[in-house]
């Protein structure tokens, strides 16, 4: 009785498992998201951005891969205008997919990337002009490493899953220059705060189950 107990044990476990992530799976990844925050440094500055990811599972459930984001950051300045910041980043990627049930997946997360981009500065309008005049500030590089420590999938599908996120940690360095050969500061930041992201990823090369 205990041998058969186990043997069908095994078996529900084996069945289960053509569902995980395995070795030898692509995938890619799309998710967008937006952010909102007032302090006292950096007032009234809202943040979107879209994220792009292609990934390969080298052993069971664990995922590298390469990310490219473009964020878009527009931040009140005291006279009316706006910094309008546009940033693209390119770097690595590790995941790790934790299963909780058949189609649910706790997937944690961290991303590297070097980033680069452009600051403008949209001055306010008054009723001299009949527009907002755009002037180019200056041009951004640095390099971050964020940690997504509450992010799930879910899988309607075995080849479809849908991701969601509620925060993240970031750790970044960002230089800002107006001139190719000086650069005019530069600064470390970290930051933990809500960034809820959604998703979708799709599984290039996962096997259909033989049941």
């Amino acid at each position: 009785m205990k041998k058969l107990l186990f043997t069908i044990v095994m078996a529900a476990m084996s069945a289960t498992s053509l569902f995980a992530q395995q070795s030898g799976d692509r995938s890619l990844g799309f998710t967008g998201g937006f952010s909102f925050s007032d302090e006292e440094n950096v007032p009234n500055t809202f943040v979107a951005g879209i994220e792009g990811q292609l990934g390969f599972f080298f052993v069971n459930n664990f995922k590298i891969g390469i990310d490219a984001v473009y964020a878009f950051e527009r931040q009140n300045v005291d006279n009316g205008g706006n910094f309008l910041t546009h940033v693209w980043g390119l770097g690595p990627l590790v995941s790790y997919y934790v299963k909780i049930t058949d189609k649910l997946y706790y997937t944690p997360e961290i991303i590297g990337d070097f980033t680069w981009g452009t600051l403008y500065l949209k001055q306010p309008k008054t009723k001299y002009s009949y527009g907002r005049a755009l002037s180019k500030e200056g041009n951004l590089k640095g390099k971050s490493i964020s940690l997504v420590p509450f992010q799930i999938e879910f899988h309607p599908t075995e080849r479809v899953g849908i991701t969601a996120s509620i925060c993240a940690a970031t750790a970044s360095y960002l230089e800002y220059t107006d001139d190719p050969d000086e650069v005019h500061h530069g600064g470390y930041k970290i930051n933990f705060g809500l960034n809820p992201t959604v998703g979708v990823v799709i599984y290039l090369s996962r096997e259909k189950s033989s049941m």
